[in-house]
C-alpha cells in the first residue's frame, strides 16, 4: 500500500493561523519593497501569499496595519539577531564592529520596504509616541548596552 506523502502542515488551528499571517507579511514585504506603499495592492499581496484578498483583511485592518506588521517583523528580527550576535564576542571593539556591519547589511537589504514603512512615522510631529519610534528604541537598546558595557570595562571614556 503506497500512500501519498502530504507536505507537513501545522497541527493546530493556531499554527495554521500563524503560518498564514507570516505568509501575508512576507508577501507584503515583497510588494511594499517593489512597489512602495501607495502603489502596493492588497490583491497582489494576497495572490503572493496564496490567500484570498478578503483573508488579508481578516488578519489586518488595512494597508497601514499591514505595513506596520512588516516593519515590526523586520525590527524584531533585526533586534534579536543583533542581541544574539554580540553575545559571544569578547570585547567592545568586536561588538561595535559586528553591530555596525549587521546594521548596514540588514538595512541596505531591506531599504525599499524600510523607507516605505518608517516614512509615515518620521513625518509625524508625535514621532516619540508612534509604534515606529518604539521599534527603533528597542533596537537601539542593544547598541546602548554595548556602550554601557564598554564604559564599565574602561574601553570607552564617559
Amino acid at each position: 500500500m503506497n500512500k501519498a506523502v502530504r507536505p507537513s502542515r501545522p497541527q493546530t488551528r493556531r499554527q495554521r493561523v500563524e503560518e498564514k499571517e507570516q505568509a501575508i507579511i512576507a508577501a507584503a514585504r515583497a510588494v511594499f519593497g517593489k512597489n512602495g506603499f501607495d502603489k502596493a495592492k492588497i490583491a497582489e499581496i494576497a495572490k503572493r501569499a496564496g490567500v484570498a484578498e478578503g483573508t488579508v483583511y481578516l488578519y489586518f485592518e488595512n494597508k497601514n496595519a499591514l505595513l506596520l506588521a512588516v516593519a515590526t517583523e523586520f525590527y524584531d528580527r533585526l533586534t534579536h539577531d543583533a542581541a544574539e550576535g554580540i553575545k559571544s564576542l569578547p570585547d567592545t571593539k568586536s561588538r561595535l564592529a559586528f553591530l555596525a556591519r549587521h546594521h548596514v547589511e540588514r538595512v541596505a537589504a531591506e531599504w525599499p520596504m524600510l523607507s516605505t514603512a518608517m516614512m509615515p512615522f518620521k513625518a509625524s510631529d508625535e514621532y516619540r509616541q508612534t509604534e515606529g519610534y518604539q521599534l527603533n528604541r528597542t533596537y537601539v537598546e542593544v547598541f546602548d548596552q554595548v556602550i554601557r558595557d564598554g564604559i564599565n570595562r574602561g574601553d570607552i571614556r564617559t
